[in-house]
């Protein structure tokens, strides 16, 4: 398998990677299309797959991989979002249900902000925010993702700030 380092690509801008490691040890990661791949440089992993000399199940690539306790979903807004409303959403989504809550990443365009704001957490703890110095691109939907164990979607729709 040849490294991220050794595959020489280009990178301009912002650029955010996904990456896990499956239990053989391979390093996968995940694709502009949504899937994953083993090379850092493929926009679709099967379009280039092919024969290769790695030996694992494609099946085993399931973005819900872990259980079906754990499920992932992406919330996109179109319009800007209060930053306090936002911000105290997801302390309260943490505080109340944090057990459950394994991952809370964004990035958000703000009221009144002309870079996004990039948010994270884990389980109890949100991350502080972090102004970003520019958009990667000229996408400004602000975007959620929850990565969730035992916990439904309609709890967090529940709790959303209108």
């Amino acid at each position: 398998m040849t490294s991220p380092l050794d595959q020489k690509l280009r990178i301009e801008g912002l650029v955010v990677i996904t990456a896990n490691r499956l239990r053989d040890g391979a390093v996968i990661y995940r694709t502009a299309a949504g899937g994953w791949s083993t090379r850092l440089a493929d926009q679709e992993a099967h379009a280039f797959h092919g024969e290769h000399d790695h030996d694992h199940d494609h099946e085993a690539l399931d973005r819900n991989r872990h259980d079906d306790r754990i499920h992932a979903f992406c919330y996109t807004f179109d319009k800007p979002l209060n930053f306090e409303d936002t911000m105290i959403w997801l302390e309260h989504i943490s505080g109340r249900h944090g057990e459950d809550v394994l991952r809370i990443k964004g990035l958000l365009n703000i009221v009144g902000r002309d870079a996004p704001v990039a948010v994270h957490g884990v389980h109890y703890l949100q991350h502080p925010p972090v102004t970003l110095a520019r958009w990667p691109d000229d996408d400004r939907r602000s975007r959620l993702v929850f990565i969730l164990r035992d916990l439904d979607r309609s709890v967090i729709e529940a709790e959303m700030p209108k």
